[in-house]
């Protein structure tokens, strides 16, 4: 009976060792794997953080954005909010705008941009334009342009040879209602912030850079540049330190001398409206118009203050005021609304104070 016994726990204990055995192999294996796979991953990160930069977009069919239904008056304003939400500038634009030659260069963007929409605005297939290698200043100019338009701006290469390509997917691009001119106003009575200083920039090795000669497989149809892009070219003997930007998501508090009048009464005065206010403010007012509506861009913040004092009459339901004009013809009554009061991001003067103090401490 002992023996018995003892054999049987002499058995058990040797299965009990195999188990052990196979266990710890088994947790060693499932280790080695795991490290295997982080090691994997890890290399795979980096290989795609520098393809990432030769990255383009895939072709895609969407359907037109912010287009605006005539379902009632409702949806109608809430069309228009969006659009006019899409309008505000953003503070880097309206920053540029101070500098003559980056201003020459969003006027031949909105030049170049307005010819392609005219010319294949209705095709079915991917277009797009390839700009030659610029600063980074010129291809945040570019970026932001054709945003601006619902385009899709991707950058291509590295350092010097580092080039912006614009695309137009079918069914996408909508010119904006207000072109850069319209914002020149606003430098009278807007000083906008310091930017924040830039990280640090680290240039890529040498075995990183694609050579000069590689060409970058881009899909769509190509269109050629109808403007000069010459004397915005990178030029490695003029410009031998790499810029570099630090983001800012802010909008430039530059819309107080643009008026959007809206709900208009009688309905059919608009055209008798925009003539009235152009011949009181002069040929310098500019009107653009909208679906429920038109905008006024004044030619000063006191012209926009001096018509939305003069002509108020009582607060609207919404954000604005509403407005009664006397004309000759017939007494028109409309809702009148500043383009700031669209704004929904924070005030750009809230936190001025801070970030020039910053901007100049670390610089």
């Amino acid at each position: 009976t002992w023996g018995r016994r003892h054999s049987r726990e002499r058995r058990r204990s040797s299965r009990d060792r195999k188990r052990s055995r196979s266990r710890s192999k088994e947790r060693r294996s499932s280790r080695r794997k795991e490290r295997s796979r982080k090691r994997e991953s890890s290399r795979g990160r980096h290989r795609s953080r520098d393809r990432s930069r030769d990255r383009k977009p895939p072709p895609r069919k969407t359907s037109r954005e912010l287009e605006i239904k005539e379902e009632g008056d409702g949806l109608l304003l809430s069309s228009q909010a969006k659009l006019l939400r899409f309008e505000l500038l953003d503070i880097r634009l309206f920053r540029a705008l101070s500098d003559p030659v980056a201003f020459e260069l969003m006027i031949l963007l909105e030049n170049e941009f307005n010819s392609l929409l005219r010319s294949y605005g209705d095709t079915d297939e991917t277009i797009y334009l390839r700009f030659p290698p610029m600063k980074p200043f010129f291809r945040l100019l570019v970026g932001g342009t054709a945003s601006r338009y619902h385009l899709t701006s991707v950058s291509f290469g590295s350092d010097e040879q580092r080039f912006s390509v614009v695309y137009l997917y079918p069914n996408t691009g909508k010119p904006p209602v207000l072109c850069y001119r319209d914002f020149l106003p606003a430098l009278d009575y807007f000083r906008p912030p310091l930017p924040p200083p830039p990280p640090p920039y680290v240039k890529r090795p040498a075995w990183a850079k694609r050579s000069e000669e590689e060409e970058f497989p881009i899909e769509g149809k190509p269109v050629e540049l109808s403007g000069n892009y010459l004397p915005y070219r990178f030029d490695p003997r003029l410009d031998s330190e790499e810029e570099n930007f630090a983001y800012e998501c802010e909008t430039a508090d530059c819309h107080l001398h643009i008026i959007e009048i809206s709900d208009i009464k009688p309905k059919d005065a608009s055209s008798i409206l925009q003539k009235h206010l152009k011949k009181e403010y002069g040929p310098k007012l500019v009107c653009r118009d909208l679906p429920n509506g038109f905008l006024t861009v004044y030619p000063s913040k006191r012209d926009a203050e001096h018509f939305m004092g003069k002509h108020h009459i009582a607060p609207a339901e919404q954000e604005g005021i509403i407005v009664e004009i006397g004309l000759s013809q017939c007494t028109v009554r409309c809702a009148a609304r500043c383009l700031a009061s669209h704004n929904k991001r924070p005030a750009t003067n809230s936190s001025m104070a801070n970030r020039m103090l910053r901007s100049c401490l670390e610089r």
